[in-house]
């Protein structure tokens, strides 16, 4: 529930939203975990993306449904998740629908590629909406399973 958005308080900045992932980020850091496990999905996931910056510690990524560039929307370019993808991506896992009438594929495409360079596991499916917005509940499910899957056992349900 971000800063302006809901029942919360205060005014929708960029900044601000970053500001408390960070928070959040660094509190989970400081706690005796041995594995930390995020999912960002869509707008989340650019925020998470770019609160991540170069963590090292030993972590799960998964980023659902989440645009290549936020820079098309007058945002500065060092927001765009493109420009926070890690060097090494091996522990990210990235999801992409063909049926997304939120993000589409292709406003999703350079970053996938360029995830997949990395070493991220992608899953592109064909019968994906929007996360929350799939109508039939089977892709839910797979959906469901596909992020479950990677975040515990570090594996990915293909369609």
């Amino acid at each position: 529930d971000y800063r302006g958005y809901g029942r919360s308080q205060g005014k929708r900045r960029l900044q601000a939203i970053l500001s408390d992932y960070r928070e959040i980020i660094a509190h989970l850091n400081a706690l005796p975990y041995p594995r930390r496990l995020y999912y960002g999905m869509s707008f989340g996931g650019i925020v998470l993306l770019d609160a991540l910056e170069a963590s090292d510690d030993e972590k799960s990524v998964v980023i659902d449904s989440t645009p290549s560039r936020l820079s098309n929307y007058g945002c500065p370019p060092a927001h765009d998740p493109v420009n926070n993808l890690p060097e090494d991506s091996s522990d990210f896992l990235f999801i992409s629908g063909d049926r997304d009438p939120v993000v589409s594929f292709n406003a999703q495409r350079e970053l996938l590629e360029l995830a997949r360079q990395r070493g991220a596991a992608v899953l592109r499916d064909p019968q994906f909406s929007h996360p929350f917005m799939d109508t039939d509940m089977e892709n839910h499910d797979r959906r469901r399973r596909a992020v479950e899957g990677f975040l515990l056992d570090g594996h990915t349900e293909q369609p």
